[in-house]
């Protein structure tokens, strides 16, 4: 085996790893996920009507990821129609 191809399957191995760790993560953000689409969702910030969702995968951490239109303080959408993201880890009221 010369060194390129040791370096070829190496990283194939990795590769592979990876693939199965998102799929890991997948599985797990949606096993936990409590929201629906058409739910309303708050964190400190702002306050939106969920839309869609996908997952986020970061350092240390995995969960879902909300998307929507940003609502009033009445329950509105907005004027401006401006969006906003919701992670996980940061609903503070649903």
């Amino acid at each position: 085996m010369t060194k390129e191809e040791f370096y070829k399957k190496r990283k194939a191995i990795q590769q592979e790893a990876d693939e199965r760790e998102l799929e890991l993560c997948k599985a797990y953000a949606y096993a936990n996920n409590t929201v629906k689409v058409g739910d309303i969702i708050s964190d400190h910030l702002t306050t939106i009507r969920v839309d869609g969702m996908g997952v986020y995968v970061g350092p240390g951490s995995v969960g879902m990821r909300y998307l929507g239109p940003e609502l009033t303080k009445a329950g509105t959408p907005r004027k401006d129609g401006r969006k906003a993201c919701i992670y996980q880890s940061n609903i503070k009221q649903k």
